[in-house]
């Protein structure tokens, strides 16, 4: 039995979407927190950035993506060099963006950032 190929060729391409005119308008934000021991309501938390925990990404064995969740700076700082925050930067390659997906039904090579094709496999 031979393989199957598919021929998306006849399917149309989505037009680019656009957004229309709208009179609408999101309701009022109200916080529904906790109440104080006289019954008013406590003011709403502001939310603050802590760098910590965060992930951290490395390549592992058979070109898998390792993950590890660091608690603190001298943790990461233990690790060394070779923890990324960013998966992409060991060879982790996330779902194509909608515009690489419009390339790719119109038959373009839409290839990741930082791919060179042609190019040889850097050591590990």
């Amino acid at each position: 039995m031979g393989r199957l190929t598919l021929d998306t060729s006849q399917l149309p391409v989505p037009e680019t979407a656009t957004q229309a005119e709208s009179t609408y308008e999101p309701p009022r934000r109200v916080y529904f927190g906790p109440r104080d021991s006289n019954g008013r309501q406590k003011p709403e938390p502001v939310y603050k950035h802590i760098e910590f925990p965060k992930a951290l990404y490395s390549k592992g064995p058979n070109d898998t993506v390792v993950v590890r969740e660091v608690l603190s700076a001298e943790e990461q700082d233990k690790l060394g060099p070779n923890w990324y925050e960013d998966p992409r930067e060991v060879g982790y390659i996330g779902a194509p963006t909608r515009e690489q997906e419009l390339a790719m039904q119109r038959g373009e090579k839409v290839y990741p950032e930082g791919f060179e094709p042609g190019a040889k496999k850097r050591a590990a």
